[in-house]
């Protein structure tokens, strides 16, 4: 009876410090990691830390504050790779369209506009990349939750194809090749699997 009692005060603390860590991973109070806000755009530029996992490796995403760049700001983001590289992102939002600064060019990246469509498409600044929006009401299944309501943009680059997803009030929550996931998001690090 004592180790029934136990048993059952373990499972309820391990329920509750898993929904305290899925909170604090929310993009803003309230707001649980696997669910988004309807209210919100699908690239959220609100904050949050999560960890991305990319094929065989993962980094984790940092909002680290805001920046100056010629003359407009930004939101700066921190990715840390696993091997311990750091990329920096720059994002700002503008009636509705949400950009990226582009060290090697003039203008910045349109990365999403609130008003797009299916079939709209549009190329980074560079000009080697070229998105277009697949599809909307898109369910995706991770490791990590089981999402609904998405929108699938493909990334079509000279050397690369992907399908990406992102979810209103969280922005990127995962990507596939040929319908198979390669990416996802989580609050917390995941298990490695053996190969």
């Amino acid at each position: 009876m004592v180790y029934k009692k136990e048993v059952k005060r373990k499972v309820f603390l391990l329920i509750l410090v898993l929904s305290f860590n899925l909170n604090c991973f929310a993009q803003k109070e309230g707001q649980v990691f696997c669910e988004g806000d309807e209210t919100e755009s699908y690239f959220s530029l609100l904050s949050a830390n999560k960890i991305v996992y990319w094929y065989d490796t993962y980094y984790i995403e940092k909002k680290v504050g805001t920046k100056t760049i010629n003359n407009k700001e930004y939101i700066e983001y921190s990715q840390t790779w696993e091997e311990g590289y750091v990329a920096k992102l720059f994002l700002r939002q503008e009636q509705g369209r949400t950009y990226q600064y582009e060290e090697c060019c003039t203008e910045d990246t349109l990365r999403f506009d609130d008003n797009f469509t299916i079939n709209d498409k549009w190329k980074t600044a560079d000009k080697l990349v070229e998105y277009q929006v697949l599809e909307t009401n898109v369910a995706l299944k991770t490791p990590v939750c089981n999402y609904k309501n998405l929108i699938k943009i493909k990334y079509n680059s000279k050397d690369a194809f992907f399908e990406f997803y992102y979810l209103k009030g969280f922005g990127y929550v995962g990507a596939s090749v040929d319908g198979k996931l390669i990416s996802c998001v989580s609050a917390e690090l995941l298990p490695k699997k053996d190969n």
